[in-house]
């Protein structure tokens, strides 16, 4: 008996043992963190943040927890949660200089450089000799504008740690932004030679040798970063794919793949590699590989998206884009691949939508807006455009190709006043920037400045002489000068030197017809196509060249090769040729396909309203001419379609503003002056109808009414007659 006592006390008192440290927090919060540490060490960092959350949970104040959550965090990327937590490893540890300083850090990447100042300047009053707190105080009074005591905390930074890589590094950067590339050249190398492997020193000495143009100095500092303990292991890859020596690239990648650390990652770009030396089975096998093993991996899922919707297959490229989205729903990325397959779908709405969503997810991220601007810009809603752009430069006001989307933007809406002035500003920021020169150009070319415009094109071209952009700018303006040969002279040398580049070629074939030789420019086209049947922009070239000409059926074979591939406006193009030869059946089949695939094609809406307006079919024509006022805002066709579409459902005083505003901006076109009139005398504003009908018969020009014009203009002058006896 009593041996049986003795044992149920011994289990009573291990289970009050156990419940009692059930219920003490501080032993459970270890439990969590021993617990999260394990899945951490497994490369778990999703299931080791739940039990550091667990952790903080029970001990709100536990440092460690918090630290260990912003590791995991980031290693999951996760870069919300790792953020708040390393500012609330601060707040815990105020007496913590490195956490002081990785809260400073945070702030830095956040752009809140007072806050990473104050941060900085809390870690020095803890710890004057803190190099890390003098660097980061440097760059928050960097981001400050103040330049000359950022160099003072880092020359001071580097006198307290000379023997560091860290400090020379951050040095050189300030120097390499003011302008002094040799002296940051100079810290750079001395912090390679302190520390032969630091992975920062020897990346930063690459991007520097890369951007003073001379990368192959760069490769061996390249190769250190690759290879050093805790290295970036593309580092070499993605070198070798800069400087197009792919088959490197892929010999590497190809080792990179036998590793279980780097197995998919060098898959997804080995798959890059082999679609860019056109061994377009070869990677989508290696991306297959990747989905097969992980059918949700994100970065896999949009590379497959983006493959797709170079080869115009448009509806596979947009389930994977939407798998993407469906994988990955904190992330905005897969969100901007599918607003890119929506907006070569032509759906600009959708596509719009999808870069909304990806802006409340990022709210801070430029990219979107970029993004929504070019959507914008391309379907021809330019005041859309500015307001993005505008968005766009007030995150990014340091970013060059966000300035330069905001003045092709202005210029596009007529804001050309403002448009120069932000190209003047941007070249007082970036004088050797070709695209602000070409945008400079442009504009000085629409104000009538010709000479001022070849001086900016040739400007641009001589800092970047292999620029399509200028060189199609300048081009341009010499063909409306009378100077096409001059241009074609470029042309042909530039092709000597660079003989399969399609855009030249294409850029060739455009001066070749403007120059008047439209047989050497079709023959150039043919040539095009013959090599590579798949380029769009050539078929469509042809398909204008042939339809400048008067080759109906021949325009229309093109276009209807494009409308097989999906591209956006192909049908449409089918559809007005269709027209033009008297086949509105097929016509508006074709304009009804267009609308299918993209609901707010304006110009296809605006034909068809006018097809079905002819069949009597009113209440479809009104729906679609609706689309096409709206999406064709400053066109004056889609203006004249609306009112003459509400004048025939009887709705005249609706028609009235329309017609009259596009009569008053277009006082030439006889047409929108008939319509006007025809709608006054229907409201009985016989005087203001006399006026117009006559205004419109008196010019001598040939228009579709014109003698319904002479009749109804007869009517009233016979009832002012009889009136008047």
């Amino acid at each position: 008996m009593s041996t049986g006592r003795h044992r149920c006390v011994v289990a009573s008192t291990l289970l009050l043992i156990s419940t009692a440290c059930n219920r003490d927090p501080a032993a459970r919060t270890r439990q969590y963190i021993q617990h999260g540490d394990e899945l951490a060490k497994s490369g778990k960092y999703e299931a080791a943040s739940i039990e550091y959350l667990n952790a903080i949970k029970l001990t709100p104040s536990s440092a460690d927890a918090h630290e260990k959550l912003a590791d995991a965090a980031t290693r999951n990327r996760d870069a919300r949660t790792a953020v708040n937590e390393m500012l609330r490893v601060a707040e815990l540890k105020p007496s913590d200089p490195a956490a002081q300083v990785r809260a400073a850090s945070v702030y830095l990447l956040a752009g809140r450089f007072e806050d990473a100042r104050a941060r900085a300047q809390a870690a020095l009053k803890l710890d004057e000799a803190d190099a890390d707190a003098h660097i980061a105080l440097a760059q928050a009074l960097a981001g400050l504008k103040d330049q000359t005591r950022s160099e003072a905390e880092l020359r001071e930074a580097v006198k307290l740690a000379p023997d560091a890589p860290k400090p020379h590094v951050a040095l050189a950067g300030a120097l390499w932004s003011a302008g002094r590339p040799a002296d940051a050249e100079a810290e750079l190398r001395r912090a390679v030679a302190l520390g032969p492997q630091d992975v920062g020193a020897n990346r930063a000495l690459a991007l520097l040798l890369m951007a003073t143009k001379r990368a192959p100095e760069a490769e061996p500092f390249w190769t250190t970063v690759a290879h050093a303990p805790n290295g970036i292991p593309f580092a070499r890859v993605d070198y070798l794919s800069a400087m197009n020596r792919l088959a490197d690239a892929e010999r590497e990648l190809t080792d990179l793949v036998s590793h279980d650390s780097t197995r998919d990652a060098a898959r997804i770009r080995l798959a890059a590699v082999q679609y860019a030396m056109n061994k377009r089975d070869a990677a989508h096998d290696t991306l297959r590989a990747v989905l097969q093993r992980a059918p949700a991996n994100v970065p896999a899922l949009l590379l497959n998206a983006r493959f797709f919707q170079t080869e115009r297959k448009l509806d596979e490229a947009l389930r994977a884009a939407q798998a993407a989205v469906a994988a990955d729903a904190a992330h905005s990325e897969p969100l901007i691949v599918e607003a890119g397959v929506y907006a070569a779908l032509g759906d600009e709405t959708r596509a719009v939508q999808a870069l909304e969503s990806a802006l409340k997810i990022a709210p801070g991220d430029p990219s979107p807006y970029v993004a929504i601007a070019r959507v914008r810009l391309a379907n021809g809603h330019a005041q859309e455009a500015v307001q993005a752009a505008d968005r766009a430069r007030q995150a990014m006001p340091d970013d060059l190709a966000a300035r330069v989307l905001l003045i092709e933007s202005l210029s596009k809406a007529g804001q050309r006043s403002r448009a120069m002035d932000e190209a003047r500003a941007a070249l007082g920021q970036w004088p050797r920037a070709a695209d602000l020169h070409v945008q400079q150009g442009a504009l000085q070319a629409a104000d009538g400045r010709r000479d001022d415009a070849r001086r900016s094109f040739v400007a641009a071209l001589d800092i970047d002489p292999k620029s399509i952009v200028a060189e199609s700018a300048l081009a341009d303006l010499d063909v409306k000068d009378g100077r096409a040969q001059a241009a074609l002279a470029r042309m042909d040398k530039r092709l000597r030197d660079d003989p399969d580049n399609a855009t030249l070629q294409l850029l060739s074939a455009h001066v070749e017809d403007a120059a008047g030789e439209r047989d050497k420019a079709e023959a150039t086209l043919d040539q095009m196509l013959r090599r590579d049947p798949s380029n769009r922009d050539a078929r469509a070239a042809l398909g204008r060249l042939y339809l400048a000409s008067g080759q109906l059926d021949d325009a229309k074979a093109q276009f209807e090769r494009l409308a097989q591939s999906k591209n956006a406006g192909a049908d449409t193009m089918v559809g007005m040729i269709l027209e033009a030869q008297k086949r509105p059946k097929d016509a508006q089949q074709a304009l009804e396909r267009a609308l299918a695939a993209n609901p707010r094609d304006g110009v296809a809406a605006n034909n068809l309203a006018c097809l079905y307006q002819d069949e009597g079919r009113l209440d479809d024509a009104l729906k679609w001419a609706m689309v096409a006022n709206e999406e064709l805002r400053n066109v004056p066709a889609a203006k004249d379609t609306l009112g003459w579409i509400r004048v025939q459902r009887g709705e005249y005083q609706q028609a009235l503003p329309l017609l009259a505003a596009n009569s008053e901006t277009q006082p030439a076109n006889v047409l929108y002056r008939y319509h006007l009139a025809y709608a006054y005398w229907k409201t009985g504003s016989t005087a203001h109808a006399r006026d117009e009908m006559r205004r419109a018969l008196d010019s001598g020009a040939e228009f579709q009414g014109r003698d319904e014009a002479e009749r109804i203009l007869g009517e009233i002058d016979a009832a002012a007659a009889k009136a008047s006896r």
